[in-house]
């Protein structure tokens, strides 16, 4: 007979199912398997031959070999036939290093499938992390819903992952959430938030451009906060406590961004922001809208529709509920739009926004507010229970997604080539600039700056066999070489000259100046006969010494937060 505990039509055991259904787990758990899906998914499909495809191969097998030879990889000592190469003094670290801890786990997967499945991990982490952020407006059911339509936006991953293979942006995209919801613990719960703190850390050491812009769409969100809050001590405690979060995350960081912050102008980021990388060249102005690449703008633009329609439907629906979601919803896609028109051009020709490049890449926040907007219909959904047109536009906006998805890895295909195949190159921009000027006469007339890296490719092989010595060694921060002939005063070493490399042989310190061609000229001075072999090292540079410092001083204060704010013993769901 039925238990009258239970209402007079359920049985003990169907009210168990009932409340396991209820149960916030379900939905966390279904969060959790979708995300591996994702990541097996993206990882067997291989790594997309997008605009980046082959560089993205050729930058993580040589970081993962300077990984696991010991070291933290800053100059690559095979970029160029042999060259070197110090593309991750200023180039995001995550992405490579995540790829590379694939590559140790699987030691039988293809390189394509090891940085493949790391971006998998990327994509199934801001399922995650969105989950995890929408949870503090819906339900968990609407909040899943919410954060599978994060990870396929097509922005995301289409065009992202894999019509550009832009590694790193697309990885900063599962930050993005996790910052977000610690600047949301700050401002409603009135509380230190040392996760915000570690997502900033990981922002940093993963796309800086990603980085420079949360920074612009979040902080005006925070200001919409404060103006709309009408409460100065409020505000100003809550900005005391982003402004200290924030700190803290920087320096934890600082090993990976700050040394290329600080060394950018000794290399030649000129090439960052010339002909294609003008930022101004992108902004949508009509009726004379000429980008630089159409394909590219109609498929951001194609992307920015597919996302305006749950930002729509949601702020429709906070018009009605007054939900707190509202600034989370309005302020980024708002920010973003307009910042990537023509009614932006004077922020774009000033400050740090141009070394962003393209404006375009604000869509990750217009794709924020549309997974919010998703959260939040099918929440309204969830809890009203009736009609169909909500489901329905929630199946549209994830269809268009997938399709749009597939459509751009199809269009793309996987990179083919693996192992030995895979060319050693790198990008143009970090080599130094007395190098890049020897070979800049080279570049076909009319041709674009951008074009050099093409130039490098076909020239690398040649100017690494020159020089009069022999190579001995050539680790990360230390090349080892023995001249040709005995009595040999001045050594040429096919190496770029960069004015952090210092030299010695057995007899002394040695002199390090730039050849005619951009490489090193090795000589004693007074002039001496070189002797033994020639041990040339970058040791480790002021600022990275300085950024150490930081780093362990952030630790140090995270370490305190985490003491004083004991987030572990927090239970329930946030307010």
């Amino acid at each position: 007979m039925p238990n009258s505990d239970f209402g007079p039509d359920e049985s003990p055991p169907a009210a168990g199912r009932a409340a396991l259904l209820r149960s916030p787990a379900v939905p966390t758990f279904a969060a959790v398997l979708t995300a591996l899906l994702l990541m097996l998914t993206i990882g067997y499909l291989g790594t997309s031959a997008g605009h980046s495809g082959v560089i993205n191969l050729s930058w993580f097998v040589q970081y993962r070999d300077v990984l696991f030879g010991g070291g933290l990889p800053r100059h690559l000592p095979d970029m160029w036939s042999g060259l070197g190469g110090l593309d991750f003094f200023f180039y995001g670290h995550v992405p490579f290093f995540t790829a590379s801890m694939v590559s140790l786990v699987c030691s039988g997967c293809s390189d394509a499938t090891a940085f493949a499945t790391g971006g998998g991990i990327g994509v199934a982490l801001s399922l995650l992390t969105f989950y995890l952020f929408a949870r503090r407006f819906t339900a968990p059911p609407a909040a899943l819903a919410g954060a599978l339509a994060y990870a396929v936006m097509p922005y995301h991953l289409g065009v992202d992952w894999y019509w550009r293979q832009a590694a790193a942006e697309a990885f900063s995209y599962a930050l993005l959430p996790v910052v977000a919801r610690g600047i949301d613990i700050v401002l409603r719960d009135r509380r230190c938030a040392p996760s915000l703190a570690v997502g900033v850390a990981v922002q940093l050491a993963t796309h800086l451009p990603t980085s420079v812009l949360a920074a612009h769409v979040f902080g005006l969100t925070v200001l919409a906060w404060a103006i709309a809050t009408g409460s100065p001590g409020r505000a100003g405690a809550a900005a005391l406590r982003l402004f200290g979060l924030s700190a803290t995350g920087a320096m934890l960081a600082a090993p990976l961004w700050l040394p290329g912050v600080a060394l950018l102008g000794e290399v030649s980021p000129e090439l960052l922001f010339s002909d294609h990388f003008v930022a101004t060249k992108w902004l949508v102005t009509l009726p004379d809208f000429t980008p630089p690449d159409r394909v590219t703008m109609i498929l951001v633009l194609a992307c920015f529709g597919v996302s305006a329609v749950p930002v729509l439907a949601g702020a429709l629906l906070i018009r009605r509920t007054g939900t707190p979601a509202r600034l989370w919803l309005i302020v980024p896609v708002m920010v973003a739009s307009v910042l990537m028109t023509g009614l932006s051009r004077p922020l774009w020709e000033v400050g740090l926004l141009p070394k962003v490049q393209f404006p375009w890449r604000l869509m990750v926040f217009v794709e924020f507010s549309g997974a919010l907007g998703a959260a939040l219909v099918a929440e309204a959904w969830r809890v009203r229970r009736r009609g169909r047109a909500m489901p329905m536009l929630l199946g549209a906006v994830l269809a268009a997604s997938v399709a749009f998805d597939v459509a751009a890895m199809a269009r793309r295909g996987p990179v083919l080539i693996g192992g030995a195949g895979i060319p050693r190159i790198g990008a143009a921009e970090y080599l130094p600039p007395r190098f890049l000027n020897a070979v800049m006469p080279y570049l076909p007339p009319g041709a674009p700056l951008f074009r050099i890296a093409a130039v490098v490719q076909d020239r690398a092989p040649g100017i690494a066999a020159q020089g009069d010595v022999r190579v001995l060694s050539r680790l990360a921060r230390t090349t080892i070489v023995q001249p040709l002939t005995e009595g040999q005063t001045v050594a040429h070493v096919p190496v770029p000259w960069w004015p952090h490399w210092r030299a010695r042989d057995a007899a002394g310190r040695l002199e390090i100046r730039p050849d005619p061609a951009g490489l090193m000229e090795i000589a004693a001075v007074p002039v001496r006969p070189l002797s033994g072999d020639i041990v040339i090292a970058l040791p480790w540079l002021r600022v990275e010494k300085l950024a150490a410092a930081l780093a362990l001083l952030g630790a140090l204060m995270l370490a305190a937060m985490l003491v004083r704010t004991r987030p572990w013993r927090r239970t329930g769901r946030p307010s």
